[in-house]
């Protein structure tokens, strides 16, 4: 990835705060009119007595920090998703109600670029709906009603601040097996940054499927989604030679989808956990909508560095988090 160190930000950092909330609201106000949802808080970190207990072994790990000492007074939660599907069991919510919840991670061993950052910062929405419904189709609407809302704040900051207007009108869909056709000798990066290039957004299908070539586009966890139904918003970056995968919607994977996607990826021990074993007796489609609001602003406000969006991101939720947990002790 080619960082581009000649930009200069349009947007002060005053505004980018300002205009970070906003967003933010508008998310919400348009999944509120949608459904009936809760907002609820997840913890970044887990302690072995959290009331919504998880398997702890299989998702979550131990905490190290900069002086080396590992610590189990709490552990770091993986696996957002399943912690929220936990409590959306307890909760026992109706069709079309569903949780929202904005979530910090910190990921210390992952490398630092222009586009990501060790705190990632994610809106996810897992909502009930019908069983009698045509999931792929409803998915495809969903995900294309997500991207008008995008494409509809992206137009209104353009015009406010005098800035091009660099959304498509309409995302197309674009499979990870065309991206391997069109480009088969091409890295999955330098696949996904040739169609940004033509298309300026586009929404990826089925990343997680396997290719023809033997290859996997993307590793979406089997025992979290349904591979067969599962879509990212993907934009080009508008400042930096790269992509910005700003969203993601998928059905979550239960019943036979999830026993079927463990046999056949090998992963049968799983189906012994009772968290899995539950999840495989149960027939309701659920689905979940994951936002990475970091990328997201760098996209709508033509960002060049994940750094330059943190201020207007970091919550009162994180903030809570560290003080009920007195992180600053460990």
């Amino acid at each position: 990835m080619k960082y581009n160190t000649t930009y200069t930000p349009k947007i002060s950092l005053k505004d980018t705060i300002k205009e970070t909330e906003l967003i933010i609201k508008k998310i919400k106000d348009f999944f509120n009119n949608k459904y009936s949802i809760l907002s609820v808080l997840s913890p970044t970190f887990l302690k072995e007595d959290s009331e919504i207990t998880i398997n702890m072994e299989e998702k979550t790990r131990p905490l190290t920090f900069d002086l080396g000492d590992n610590y189990n007074v709490a552990k770091l939660l993986l696996t957002n998703s399943n912690w929220l599907r936990t409590l959306f069991d307890k909760l026992k919510l109706n069709d079309n109600e569903g949780i929202f919840n904005k979530s910090m991670f910190i990921w210390r061993d992952l490398p630092e670029t222009p586009t990501s950052t060790v705190l990632k910062y994610d809106l996810t929405i897992q909502v009930k709906i019908s069983k009698n419904i045509d999931i792929k189709k409803y998915l495809k609407k969903e995900v294309q009603d997500l991207y008008l809302l995008f494409y509809s704040i992206e137009k209104r900051i353009s015009k406010k601040y005098n800035l091009k207007s660099n959304f498509p009108e309409f995302a197309s869909y674009v499979s990870s097996q065309t991206m391997e056709n069109e480009y088969p000798n091409s890295s999955k990066k330098e696949r996904e940054i040739e169609f940004a290039h033509e298309l300026n957004g586009y929404i990826l299908q089925n990343p997680g499927l396997k290719l023809y070539s033997g290859h996997f586009h993307s590793i979406i966890p089997i025992e979290i989604y349904s591979q067969n139904n599962f879509y990212q918003i993907v934009l080009k970056d508008f400042v930096n030679n790269s992509v910005l995968k700003v969203a993601s919607i998928a059905l979550l994977a239960n019943g036979i989808i999830l026993s079927d996607q463990l046999s056949l990826n090998n992963k049968e021990n799983l189906k012994e956990l009772d968290f899995y074993a539950d999840l495989i007796k149960k027939d309701e489609n659920i689905i979940e909508i994951k936002i990475n609001i970091g990328k997201l602003i760098m996209a709508i406000l033509k960002k060049g560095h994940i750094s330059e969006v943190q201020p207007g991101i970091i919550s009162d939720e994180s903030n809570i988090i560290l003080n009920k947990y007195k992180i600053e002790k460990y």
